[in-house]
């Protein structure tokens, strides 16, 4: 939008309506932008880290546990769909308290069926 705003191709009035932003915002992104945009390429060449270190097998393991959380979100939600009630309940039953979910089990007898 700043560089929208820059290039001049359009009036503010213009690029108000298009991004949905007060026109007066785009002149304060515009001029920061012209204002500040020469430190960002100082810093590029200086040699200086723009971005904080980062432990990238911690970042890995965090994306491929998240992941999995998810996949068995996803695969919980599917079953669900597919079957039906009492076979759920007798499954859930199979594995006993300690492999529930502890807010399945602090759920109402009435709302978990008894779990």
């Amino acid at each position: 939008m700043a560089l929208a705003a820059v290039k001049g191709d359009r009036t503010l009035a213009q690029l108000s309506e298009q991004f949905g932003v007060h026109p007066n915002q785009i002149t304060d992104w515009k001029d920061q932008l012209v204002e500040f945009a020469a430190e960002v390429f100082e810093r590029a060449t200086s040699g200086k880290a723009s971005a904080p270190a980062v432990d990238i097998k911690a970042l890995h393991a965090k994306i491929g546990e998240l992941t999995l959380w998810f996949a068995r979100r996803i695969l919980a939600w599917r079953l669900s769909i597919i079957l039906d009630a009492d076979f759920c309940i007798d499954a859930l039953e199979d594995f006993g308290p300690s492999m529930l979910c502890p807010a399945l089990c602090a759920l109402p007898d009435d709302v978990s069926g008894g779990l």
